[in-house]
């Protein structure tokens, strides 16, 4: 699809913000919740203290604590209503581990969030932001490199075909040359199928902020941030060139031009490779799933057909 970044407003990527305007018409609005977990490194199982990154209310400050997820949305309704803006929004489970339940309270929880009308998705997200035994021991993440990578090695022997994503983080204070080029190997080796980046940036009230003096220069983040990035990108190009020929269920967000618009079971709106399905035969309809053959790639896009 040719210049196809002009379909983007005025940014180069599709972001998650005009990819919900064009779906709902609208902008989306998110509202922070507080399911009531905690974590690991909090409730004693590995710590008590919380990583140092985190604030006391599990970097979820803007929730509701205590409520129900039905009150919690409904006092974040109210906000927006009394701003004038808004009418249609994402549950983002923000507090502490926003994994760390049972799989059936789990279910619970997001299903009690997507039964709100006005509700569009969910939020919910865990990462392991570095990678060297000097920065995870630094950001009191209780866990090793060798536990990390024999994780994602179990996730890959157990689930076979899995995808796996995660996200990030550079320009820690005290993050050095070995440490980042630890985290480049990280990436070379464990092959995310998707991965994110950013730049540390100090949290008020946080142990970190309190304790490390954000030292590392700004240019210099950024340039670790862009050289990780790029290695990524490389990856994942050729990992999409690796599904040629593959079958994958398909959903399908919309008709542009001469293509349906589509994502594998894999991926996420906005952020993820979209499937490009010439619209020259069968009607395809919006929020049904396809099986579909995947011919061909490039950089940012998987090619495919319906079977």
């Amino acid at each position: 699809m040719k210049n196809k970044f002009t379909k983007w407003g005025d940014k180069p990527y599709h972001s998650l913000d005009y990819y919900l305007k064009n779906t709902y018409g609208e902008k989306i609005y998110k509202i922070a919740l507080d399911a009531g977990m905690t974590c690991p490194n909090r409730d004693g199982t590995l710590d008590t203290r919380g990583c140092i990154f985190c604030s006391a209310g599990g970097s979820g400050d803007f929730a509701s604590h205590g409520a129900s997820i039905r009150e919690q949305l409904e006092n974040g309704k109210k906000l927006f209503r009394h701003k004038k803006i808004g009418s249609r929004f994402i549950a983002y489970f923000q507090s502490f581990t926003n994994t760390y339940a049972e799989p059936e309270r789990l279910k619970r929880l997001f299903e009690e969030a997507l039964s709100e009308s006005d509700v569009v998705g969910i939020s919910i997200a865990t990462r392991p932001d570095c990678i060297s035994d000097n920065m995870l021991t630094r950001m009191r993440r209780n866990v090793s490199k060798s536990e990390t990578y024999d994780l994602i090695e179990k996730f890959r022997q157990e689930v076979p075909g899995i995808h796996l994503r995660t996200t990030l983080m550079v320009g820690f204070p005290g993050e050095t040359e070995e440490d980042f080029e630890e985290l480049k190997e990280f990436v070379q080796k464990a092959r995310f199928d998707r991965m994110g980046a950013f730049a540390y940036s100090e949290e008020e009230g946080t142990y970190a902020a309190e304790t490390y003096e954000d030292s590392i220069p700004q240019e210099v983040k950024q340039a670790r941030l862009d050289e990780l990035m790029a290695l990524q990108q490389e990856i994942s190009a050729d990992l999409s060139h690796n599904k040629i020929g593959q079958e994958f269920k398909v959903i399908i967000d919309r008709k542009e031009g001469e293509y349906y618009i589509g994502r594998t079971q894999f991926d996420s709106p906005e952020v993820d490779p979209e499937v490009l399905i010439k619209a020259d035969g069968k009607r395809l309809f919006s929020g049904r799933f396809y099986q579909v053959r995947i011919t061909n790639a490039d950089d940012f896009d998987l090619f495919g057909e319906i079977i």
